[in-house]
């Protein structure tokens, strides 16, 4: 019987995951000097345990990068999954309400954690690309927008939003994702993020929206399954699974919130402007005795050349 041998694609995630688990195992040691006993400091011994252990999971993360690295993996995601496990072996902080930090779910397991923190990365990119999907159509409807059409550039930022979408429901099914937490990560616990893209959106000049669309559009096409995904978990969506919301439908959450904090930030700019004119306390008290009369003789003549 012949052994069947893992896919490059298999290969590559398998390396991603191990980074992501030896980068959240090295935060943890760095945070955890040698415990002392009682009142009494960790001695020599112990110190030197401690920055062996240390160095021995510093020295394997560097090497599994660089055999990333060598495979074909993205530096960028080898960035992205050292900072995702140093991220997840910190304390996390409880987000205040209305911000724009979604609040990731935490697992026990260290593999569905990963792919938990994975899909709030992906889904962070998903909301921007409807934010900039519903700024752009804004403007174009509005006569706002002087850059011409091309089809060609649409159909791949269509394209992109689609793969990215795939992508989040294949983690959001890996990780055995909840209602509750769907809930929290796309339905009314999105409202934060949502508000913190369209805040920038809206302050954003036409070039800056148009370059910020256009690199959506002409990126790398991400494969619709990642590949740290195993193959088993990327069968198929179970029906029990909870899906993002259709791209329509995110795409108009977006107007929304674009067009509520629109009218918030007016109604704060009117208010902060009624408060600049109004007048001081105890100015129908002036004393007009002191006010100096115009010159009648030279009223027209302005300063000199």
């Amino acid at each position: 019987m012949s052994e069947t041998w893992p896919s490059v694609e298999d290969w590559q995630g398998q390396l991603l995951r191990n980074i992501h688990i030896l980068s959240a195992q090295h935060t943890r040691l760095m945070a955890t000097a040698a415990a002392p006993v009682g009142d009494q400091e960790p001695d020599e011994e112990q110190q030197r345990a401690h920055a062996e252990a240390v160095n021995a999971v510093e020295g394997l993360l560097e090497q599994t990068e660089q055999t990333a690295l060598s495979a074909g993996v993205p530096a960028g995601w080898i960035a992205d999954m050292r900072e995702l496990g140093a991220r997840g072996a910190r304390p996390a902080p409880v987000p205040e309400p209305g911000s724009p930090v979604s609040v990731v779910p935490v697992r026990d397991a260290v593999s569905q954690q990963f792919y938990v923190e994975m899909l709030s990365v992906d889904l962070w990119h998903l909301e921007r690309m409807a934010g900039l999907a519903a700024a752009r159509a804004d403007r174009i409807a509005t006569g706002r927008w002087s850059i011409g059409a091309d089809p060609g550039a649409e159909g791949r930022f269509a394209e992109a939003m689609a793969r990215r979408w795939e992508r989040v429901n294949a983690l959001a099914h890996a990780a055995e994702l909840t209602d509750s937490e769907a809930e929290t990560l796309w339905g009314v616990g999105a409202d934060g993020i949502r508000r913190f893209h369209a805040n920038a959106l809206n302050t954003s000049n036409e070039a800056a929206l148009a370059q910020s669309w256009s690199d959506y559009a002409h990126s790398t096409p991400d494969l619709a399954i990642p590949p740290y995904v195993p193959a088993d978990h990327s069968a198929g969506t179970q029906p029990s699974t909870p899906t993002a919301p259709a791209l329509q439908e995110m795409i108009a959450a977006a107007s929304a919130a674009l067009r509520s904090t629109f009218i918030d930030n007016a109604i704060t700019a009117a208010t902060h402007y009624d408060a600049a004119i109004a007048p001081e306390a105890g100015s129908e008290n002036w004393d007009t005795s002191t006010d100096i009369e115009p010159d009648q003789v030279n009223h027209d003549s302005g300063p000199g050349p």
